[in-house]
């Protein structure tokens, strides 16, 4: 009877996920941090070993043979089973430690994920922790693909985030964005204002489509009205340094803002978009002691700095 073997390693198969799911070595070199040589060094161990190729190039890009497909779905597999051995040794020495990579949204870096780290640097002073920022979707995803072990995102609470398979979301709170004025604006000393009473206003927009951009565009559809745009610009503090110039107004969510500058205020919105902010992580490491302490530690800060977490709900009112 003969009997065979393959022997492949668990950085060998992260490659070849790497490189059926972003379709080019250079693309996966990227995201796994090392050079295209050695993930294609990587995959050539992979297919010897195997003894049947994984890969075929179409133009620029490579694609998965059967055999390829096959192996990426037992590379899951045994990723999976993998992380849920560590959770389980982890979880019997009762000790927080280890290494945790963390990604998260910029304004959640500077308004919940800073702190937080620094409560766990002081209660759990074994455990390393690496940060990046990430968008949300970015976020999700990387976690999905064992890139961190924890991700804080965000969706809205009229258009919730499907997580991916095999990832948990533990909802921390929710955070709603406000109307940013110039402190001499009519508006500037309301406590509450209606969309339609900035409908004259020049506004500051996202220069890539975001939420602000997004509800302004609803905001014209709803009231028929064409708003003049005055500026575009992505990060929150440079959208507030124009207001400050007085080149228009804008909505600027609470968390991570920080204190206003001189000559500006924040007031309220009726019906203005609110994110719901997550924490998530893979279910495979659900029994991590350390994860299970940074989710503890982002709930208690998120009680301090968010709104208490809020269910589905229909979609909020129209800017009117």
């Amino acid at each position: 009877m003969r009997y065979i073997c393959f022997m492949f390693s668990l950085d060998q198969l992260a490659s070849l996920t790497a490189v059926v799911e972003e379709g080019t070595i250079s693309a996966a070199a990227d995201r796994l941090g090392y050079t295209p040589s050695a993930i294609s060094q990587q995959l050539t161990r992979l297919e010897r070993d195997a003894g049947t190729p994984l890969m075929s190039r179409q133009g620029r890009y490579v694609v998965p043979t059967d055999s390829g497909l096959a192996l990426v779905e037992a590379a899951r597999i045994m990723i999976g089973a993998e992380e849920r051995a560590r959770a389980e040794l982890e979880r019997l020495t009762e000790t927080v430690t280890g290494r945790l990579a963390v990604a998260a949204f910029p304004s959640a870096v500077r308004g919940l994920v800073a702190d937080s780290l620094a409560t766990m640097k002081r209660r759990h002073g074994q455990v390393t922790v690496s940060v990046r920022e990430h968008g949300p979707d970015d976020a999700l995803r990387a976690v999905e693909r064992s890139e961190v072990d924890v991700a804080v995102g965000h969706d809205w609470v009229d258009d919730t985030a499907t997580p991916p398979a095999g990832v948990v979301l533990t909802h921390l709170g929710t955070d709603p964005l406000d109307v940013v004025l110039p402190l001499d604006h009519p508006l500037a000393g309301a406590s509450l204002i209606r969309p339609r009473q900035l409908a004259d206003d020049p506004w500051i927009s996202d220069a890539s489509e975001g939420t602000c951009q997004r509800w302004l565009h609803r905001f014209q559809q709803v009231n028929e009205v064409r708003l003049d745009i005055s500026a575009l610009a992505d990060e929150h503090h440079t959208q507030i340094a124009l207001i400050r110039a007085g080149l228009g107004i804008t909505l600027v969510p609470r968390l991570g803002r920080g204190v206003l500058p001189e000559g500006v205020v924040a007031v309220p919105v009726v019906g203005a978009p609110t994110r719901r902010v997550f924490v998530a992580h893979r279910g495979d490491s659900s029994r991590r002691p350390t994860i299970n302490a940074l989710i503890a530690v982002l709930l208690e800060r998120a009680a301090v700095v968010l709104e208490a977490p809020r269910r589905r709900q229909p979609a909020a009112a129209d800017p009117t």
